[in-house]
């Protein structure tokens, strides 16, 4: 069994570039703590697995990495012409 912190309390620069396979390992290990980062590497994971993994965080969490929410000012029916 593994314990995570919610993404909403992780370090903004370990959570910043998850899209690159570094960014993604330093967001797990943020996520996961280093013990248990450690534990969870000696795992066998497929692809598929860990994005089932993420998704099903996303969804307890309620939200998701590498999308925000547009602001006011840029969303579709608030911009200026």
């Amino acid at each position: 069994m593994f314990t995570c912190i919610s993404p909403d309390d992780a370090d903004w620069q370990a959570t910043a570039d998850t899209d690159t396979p570094g960014g993604l390992r330093a967001f797990i290990r943020e996520l996961l703590g280093p013990e248990d980062y450690e534990r969870f590497c000696e795992q066998t994971v497929s692809n598929r697995k860990l994005n089932q993994i993420v998704q099903g965080a996303q969804k307890h969490y309620g939200v998701s990495t590498g999308e925000s929410s547009a602001s006011p000012r840029s969303s579709k029916k608030q911009r200026r012409r």
